[in-house]
């Protein structure tokens, strides 16, 4: 074990193999291509709390280019360090001066849901989401959206065959259009102030997801006949729900 003038003299080595709790550690790394196109900073590390149950170690990644930060929290048991070199294991990831391993998911399934029937004609709601939804190891785009307009509930999804046109999300607004065979929709949902609730991470629940009651969402519904399109309704729906959250740059890309 190293002594503390040796641990000094290393910074890079793992310094709380002698501390009790409260102790916190963790190493910058940071990744660059040599045409700056990608940048990352990959910051393994360990917090040990007071209580047990606040102690966890970590994996936090940047992307550098997009600002987009996820957080991966393991176990206490799946950290180890070495005593005399930098060689730091958490959970499947690998770091050492040599090379680094990284085995990380996203931990956001990135999430956009909407819903409202409060429209100025009756027996009218709407009623989507899309999101990022891993299969077999990967991940796809997947939707639902279902329109109820005089009886007739009009459905869009990844497993009817329809297929997203547009998907943008600013600041506070949200553009959406999709179609089928036979129909087309397109929805324009605008945020306004948003409380935070709780959502679920890998971890727990303690991912606050921004979601609001007080969006509005304009809706255009239209029949495709050939080239000719048809509207068949369209109106803005008041104190609508609409949520937000997760990595959204991977959601419409």
């Amino acid at each position: 074990m190293a002594n503390p003038l040796e641990a000094t003299l290393h910074p890079a080595w793992y310094h709380g193999h002698r501390t009790r709790a409260p102790y916190f550690e963790g190493w910058y790394l940071k990744l660059i291509s040599a045409g700056q196109e990608h940048r990352y900073a990959v910051i393994p590390g360990i917090f040990e709390g007071a209580g047990s149950e606040a102690s966890h170690a970590f994996v936090q990644v940047l992307d550098g280019v997009t600002g987009q930060a996820t957080y991966h929290r393991y176990p206490v048991e799946d950290f180890w360090a070495a005593k005399r070199d930098l060689d730091v294991r958490v959970g499947p990831n690998h770091f050492t001066l040599e090379r680094i391993h990284l085995q990380i998911g996203a931990p956001e399934q990135a999430v956009m849901w909407l819903q409202t029937n409060h429209f100025e004609q009756p027996r009218v709601s709407i009623t989507g989401s899309v999101a990022l939804i891993p299969w077999i190891g990967q991940t796809f785009r997947g939707f639902i959206v279902g329109v109820w307009h005089e009886r007739v509930l009009y459905r869009f999804a990844t497993y009817t065959g329809a297929r997203i046109e547009d998907l943008a999300v600013g600041e506070n607004d949200v553009e959406w259009t999709m179609r089928d065979r036979h129909h087309r929709l397109e929805i324009r949902a605008r945020r306004t102030q948003a409380s935070l609730l709780r959502g679920p991470s890998v971890a727990d629940m303690g991912v606050r997801v921004p979601e609001t009651l007080q969006a509005t969402v304009q809706m255009r519904l239209s029949a495709l006949t050939g080239r000719q399109e048809r509207p068949i309704f369209e109106g803005t729906g008041h104190s609508a729900g609409l949520e937000v959250a997760g990595d959204i740059p991977r959601l419409l890309s």
